[in-house]
């Protein structure tokens, strides 16, 4: 039974850079009220307005339509094109936020038309790079790519580089509803390259989103979670904005809902359930009406999966009513198909029937096909085009950086000269010392590594072996003691383990701290009782960077006191870990579910304060959230670099 209904609109969502250049954050939104306020001209009112109503959509889509509204009123008044057009670009995103997407359509086009017409290259690009979107969204994927070949070519000659990188990513999300998984993951990959490089968290987020979703199409169920919990966690902690992280948790209700099907297990079924409420919650709160309905179709879903009929039909003839009332022929063949699955499942064979009749396959196969063979010449005209204007623009480039060299090679020569002369200098006296302190430090710690691993260790595991001698030739009275010399021999040995990691330079890259942790999470799984959920996130650019022994020694400690107090105390029944890297902070985080405790009258103890201290030791923070009954999170933020 296929109930799925995944859109996977969260992957063309196109953030507020395109538009404006700022960033979606509530200083922006203070700034930009704190100029409306003091606005002196009804002009700059006007463009005000239609700039705070961009950021508001996201967050709160009605109100933010409210203020374009009435900068395109201010526009009529003074009959400004340039305010009109920034209403009408402000507008038609407030309605696809909404999940409008005709009135979306009709007033971005305004907005591109006024822009061409007064030759405002740069806002036509941004206007039809948010068409796409709107495009996409209703699976018009011709007009999609019509709008982002002529808006590559302006963001080219204008050379911006993250706005090229976004249009190539939506092309590859194209590539991927052609079925070409294999270019459109290379073209995410690229994006996901460019925007970690770049510090684009929205771009990154939405980029993960993508690749996951192609990750879902070819059943990879682990990837797939594990590209979109990416997203999820950049859209709820690092950006905290309620629309993204409603789409990023409609994806991760899509995964497991998918996995559900394949596996036929409760859990699934369960956190599909549990991720598609929490995306409409977020879709209540910010008041768009078209994406709850979408969400409550969803649930119906996995309500039927559940064996939970009643809710599921009520849930499902409500959105027929509501589909039909909008003509949204798509929706109502798939309500209709879930209202066929339901009644067929509880033996109600005619009204499956009739809601299996009411729409028969409304898109035709041919015409299918025919749309199929014309995107697949689109898309070759779209690459030689794009290669055309690469070559065309080399050449220009490279006229004129010849000319430039021609003119400053020699003042940059003797400039040069003079500069490394100086930095040799400066580079010889003061390395001089500090390579000497450098190999002397390393020497120390590979030296105390070895004695550990060598001398200590033997010892120890010499004790554990002769007390398991011991004790199979003893009295009974006798075979205690000798079992706990064995337990503490066999503790101190991995303890010594642990302490030999820390100390050997070579474990000073980030590879090896996340196969550490890795295989801290394994053994915690051996161990934990059985229901409990584990996940783990771990960033991919964790793996390249380089660690101070200290802060990699913190980092997996804290953890495992923190794994050791969920498995002691929690009760949990899901638990989640994740160490990333957000704006140079590392992040780590540990939460559960479980019996949590009062904050107010907890006394040292736990390893809470343990874990404190070592954060401070690292320059870090450490914040421990939680109350009884709502678990734990214990979160840590330390400098990238010490």
């Amino acid at each position: 039974m296929n109930i799925r209904l995944s859109r996977v609109a969260f992957a063309v969502l196109l953030i507020l850079g395109l538009y404006t250049g700022f960033s979606a954050t509530a200083q922006d939104e203070d700034s930009l009220r704190a100029t409306l306020a003091h606005a002196t001209t009804p002009v700059e009112r006007g463009l005000t307005l239609a700039k705070l109503s961009f950021i508001v959509a996201s967050q709160k889509p009605d109100s933010a339509l409210f203020l374009a509204n009435q900068s395109i009123g201010i526009a009529g008044a003074l009959k400004n094109s340039d305010v009109l057009a920034a209403g009408y670009s402000s507008a038609g995103w407030c309605y696809f936020k909404l999940g409008r997407n005709d009135s979306a359509e009709k007033y971005l086009t305004r907005a591109r038309d006024i822009y061409h017409n007064t030759n405002n290259s740069n806002y036509e690009a941004k206007c039809l790079a948010n068409l796409s979107s709107v495009y996409n969204e209703t699976k018009n994927y011709e007009k999609a790519l019509n709008c982002l070949l002529p808006a590559r070519t302006i963001f080219e000659k204008a050379g911006n580089a993250k706005s090229i990188a976004y249009i190539d990513k939506q092309v590859g999300i194209l590539y991927r509803t052609m079925g070409d998984y294999k270019r459109a993951k290379e073209s995410l990959r690229s994006g996901i390259s460019a925007f970690s490089k770049l510090g684009a968290l929205n771009y990154l987020g939405d980029s993960y989103s993508s690749y996951g979703a192609i990750c879902l199409l070819e059943n990879n169920f682990d990837s797939a979670l594990s590209y979109y919990r990416r997203a999820f966690i950049i859209f709820r902690d690092s950006l905290k904005n309620t629309s993204n992280e409603a789409y990023a948790a409609e994806n991760m209700g899509d995964a497991f809902s998918q996995l559900a099907l394949a596996e036929g297990q409760r859990k699934h079924a369960d956190s599909a359930y549990y991720y598609y409420a929490h995306a409409l919650t977020n879709f209540k709160n910010i008041g768009s009406t078209g994406n709850v309905k979408f969400e409550e179709v969803n649930l119906a879903g996995i309500l039927i999966m559940q064996k939970q009929y009643k809710p599921a039909e009520q849930l499902l003839l409500e959105s027929y009513s509501y589909y039909s009332a909008a003509h949204d022929m798509q929706m109502l063949e798939k309500v209709s198909q879930q209202l066929s699955f339901l009644y067929r499942d509880i033996g109600d064979y005619k009204s499956a029937y009739r809601f299996d009749k009411i729409f028969d396959n409304w898109r035709d196969s041919i015409d299918a096909g025919n749309r199929a063979d014309s995107m697949a010449s689109m898309f070759a005209r779209y690459e030689t085009e794009k290669k055309d204007r690469t070559i065309q623009l080399l050449n220009a480039q490279q006229k004129i950086s010849e000319q430039q060299i021609a003119n400053q090679r020699i003042i940059e020569i003797f400039s040069v000269i003079a500069v490394l002369l100086g930095a040799i200098l400066f580079f010889l006296l003061y390395n001089r010392v500090k390579i000497k302190q450098q190999l002397k430090d390393v020497q120390l710690r590979n030296q105390i590594a070895a004695d550990l691993h060598d001398d200590i260790g033997s010892s120890l595991s010499s004790i554990l072996l002769l007390s398991k001698m011991a004790s199979s030739n003893q009295p009974d009275s006798t075979v205690p003691i000798l079992q706990k010399i064995s337990s503490n021999a066999q503790e101190v040995i991995e303890r010594m383990g642990e302490i030999v990691w820390m100390m050997n330079p070579r474990f000073d890259k980030g590879e090896k701290l996340h196969e550490k942790l890795d295989q801290l999470i394994i053994n915690f799984k051996q161990v934990a009782p059985t229901g409990l959920q584990v996940e783990s996130v771990i960033d991919d650019k964790i793996g390249t960077m380089d660690f101070a022994m200290e802060l990699r020694k913190s980092i997996y400690l804290i953890s495992k006191e923190a794994l050791n107090n969920v498995l002691k105390y929690a009760s949990a029944r899901h638990l989640r870990i994740s160490l990333l890297l957000v704006n140079k902070q590392l992040i780590l985080e540990i939460k559960d579910d479980g019996h949590g405790m009062d904050m107010a009258s907890v006394k040292s103890g736990n390893g809470l304060e343990t874990m404190k201290q070592r954060a401070i030791t690292c320059k870090g923070q450490c914040s421990i959230i939680s109350a009884p009954g709502e678990g734990t999170t214990v979160r840590i933020e330390f400098p990238a670099t010490l």
